[in-house]
C-alpha cells in the first residue's frame, strides 16, 4: 500500500508538472504573438516621427489587446541602443525591437516552491515607407464621355472593339 501511494504520488507529481509547462507554452505563444504586433504598431509609429514614449506607448497597448498584462515592455531603437548590430544597420532602415515579460502563475509547482515562471519574449519590425495615392478624376471632362448606360451594355471585354472574351458583365 505504502509503494501504491508513492506510486500516485509520483503519477499526481508528473501529471502537475505537465500541466504547468503546457500552460507556461501556451502563455508564452500568446505572448509572442502580442509583441509581434505590438513591434509592427511601434514601427508604424516610428514612421511618424514620434517621441520614444508614444512607441512604448502603443506597444503596450497592443500587447494588453492581446489579454496579456505585461509587467515590463522595452521598445529599443537605434537611437536608444545605439552600436547595436541589430537595431543599427547599413542601409539605415528604421528598425523597433519589442521586448516583453511576464509571469506565468504555477498550479502544482507551487507545492515543490515554484510559484511561476518568467516569460520574455522579442520581436524586430521595420518601418515600410509605402506611399499610395489614389486619384480619381470626377470632374466634366471625364463625366460626359461615360455614362452607366454605357457600362450597362458592355457584355465582353476585350483588348479592341471587335476582341471579346468570354467575361461576364460586371456591371
Amino acid at each position: 500500500v505504502v509503494v501504491l501511494a508513492l506510486g500516485f504520488l509520483a503519477l499526481a507529481s508528473f501529471v502537475g508538472i505537465t500541466t504547468d509547462i503546457s500552460v507556461a507554452f501556451v502563455r508564452y505563444a500568446q505572448l509572442s504573438r502580442a509583441v509581434d504586433s505590438a513591434a509592427i504598431a511601434a514601427a508604424n509609429q516610428m514612421r511618424q516621427d514620434t517621441s520614444h514614449a508614444t512607441l512604448g506607448l502603443a506597444a503596450r497597448q497592443f500587447i494588453e489587446f492581446h489579454g496579456i498584462q505585461p509587467e515590463q515592455v522595452d521598445v529599443l531603437t537605434c537611437l536608444t541602443r545605439p552600436g547595436d548590430p541589430n537595431l543599427c544597420t547599413d542601409d539605415q532602415a528604421k528598425l523597433v525591437q519589442v521586448v516583453a515579460f511576464v509571469e506565468s502563475p504555477t498550479f502544482f509547482m507551487r507545492l515543490i516552491g515554484y510559484d511561476s515562471f518568467d516569460l520574455w519574449a522579442s520581436s524586430i519590425s521595420q518601418t515600410a515607407a509605402l506611399d499610395v495615392v489614389l486619384i480619381m478624376d470626377v470632374s466634366e471632362s471625364m463625366l460626359r464621355y461615360t455614362s452607366v448606360a454605357d457600362w450597362v451594355n458592355i457584355r465582353d471585354i476585350g483588348e479592341t472593339f471587335e476582341d471579346t472574351t468570354d467575361v461576364t458583365n460586371f456591371g
